[in-house]
């Protein structure tokens, strides 16, 4: 039997997570249960409650593993909107991979929205998202291609929210081009951040 150190023991949680994202994947966050992930995974119940309390710790875990999109910084604004773009249009693939995580980010949503705080670990995916759009839009600001005239950290949680929404509605309303969408929820993005060569400036603040 392998020595349970840290490292073994963090590469069973990995194990662990994996299996739980596509039995979440597949089957969605209402009709996953522990036992699902454990036949996945070859692993008894009581193995797993070594690693993870309860179903909302394994599944925030699990979640954590692989975002709605890639998270990793860019430098320039065609970077910035290439990726928002990309991921709102392949949303309209009733099978891409992508609408599936989607549909476990609202089902989770939709299960905790009477709790009065958030589970364990969920605040700390938007914190992670907001830490990509804070981080390309300081680097695409030192580059001089935006002015940021509402602050880094407003128009950071601006876009995370705009983005958010703009794919809730694509997957939640079947009438909305994914396109159309797209195109706009780019306009709103170059307009907040004040890119300068959009024929449309938000007045910077002093100061």
């Amino acid at each position: 039997m392998p020595k349970r150190d840290e490292a073994y023991m963090e590469g069973q949680r990995e194990l662990i997570e994996r299996a739980a994202l596509e039995c979440l994947l597949e089957k969605g966050v209402y009709d996953t249960t522990l036992r699902d992930v454990c036949e996945r995974v070859g692993m008894s119940m009581g193995a797993l409650y070594v690693h993870y309390r309860t179903r909302d710790d394994l599944f925030v875990a699990a979640l954590r593993l692989e975002p709605l999109r890639q998270l990793t910084p860019v430098s320039t604004w065609a970077d910035y909107i290439a990726a928002p773009r990309q991921f709102v249009q392949r949303l309209a693939s009733a099978d891409d991979r992508s609408r599936r995580r989607m549909r476990l980010a609202l089902q989770f949503v939709a299960e905790h929205a009477l709790a009065k705080e958030n589970p364990p670990g969920f605040t700390e995916l938007f914190q992670i998202s907001v830490g990509y759009y804070r981080e390309s839009l300081q680097a695409i600001q030192r580059n001089g291609e935006i002015m940021l005239p509402l602050g880094l950290r407003a128009t950071s949680e601006l876009h995370h929210r705009l983005e958010i929404g703009t794919i809730y509605m694509v997957i939640a309303d079947k009438t909305v081009d994914a396109q159309q969408a797209a195109s706009t929820l780019l306009d709103a993005f170059a307009l907040t951040a004040g890119l300068k060569d959009s024929p449309r400036k938000l007045r910077p603040r002093k100061g």
